[in-house]
């Protein structure tokens, strides 16, 4: 175990002051910092799987705080805000997606990690409105914030 140091100034003169315990040593921060990324690059591909394999009520109970906040770049068609509070606002969201349209491919690209608490996923979407028949490409990015290893945010852009 190594001991630091820290050097302050008593009467303008440099002296030694007493060692630093090694839990707020200066490494100590990085290190968390490195485990902090490696759990939100766990939990950015973790989502990313259950959008590549349809099982995203599984990623909704697995990743998502209760609270998490939900917001489409637009009003959503029957909603009165961009914003939706909650996961199960979000199943509500998926449940009018899944009877709106009819997805025939679709491609997830990333995650793309960002600093220790976000990251962001590209995705690539054909489909067709079930009433209007119009078929249609989408393409969106979506930017998800994560804290104490839940999902707290999403965002979409498009």
């Amino acid at each position: 175990m190594s001991i630091m140091h820290s050097l302050i100034l008593v009467e303008d003169r440099p002296r030694w002051s007493l060692p630093i315990p090694p839990a707020i040593m200066p490494h100590s921060v990085e290190q968390e910092k490195i485990m902090s990324r490696e759990k939100l690059k766990e939990i950015a591909d973790q989502l990313v799987g259950h959008c590549r394999n349809g099982t995203e009520e599984k990623g909704l109970k697995e990743l998502y705080a209760k609270d998490v906040e939900s917001i489409e770049a637009i009003t959503m068609p029957g909603s009165d805000s961009p914003k939706t509070t909650g996961v199960d606002g979000i199943r509500g969201k998926h449940e009018w997606w899944n009877n709106t349209f009819e997805v025939h491919s679709s491609e997830v690209e990333g995650p793309f990690l960002h600093g220790e608490d976000r990251f962001s996923v590209i995705f690539n979407i054909d489909a067709t409105n079930k009433e209007s028949s119009e078929r249609m490409s989408m393409k969106e990015v979506a930017v998800y914030t994560v804290s104490n290893g839940k999902i707290i945010r999403e965002e979409f852009y498009y």
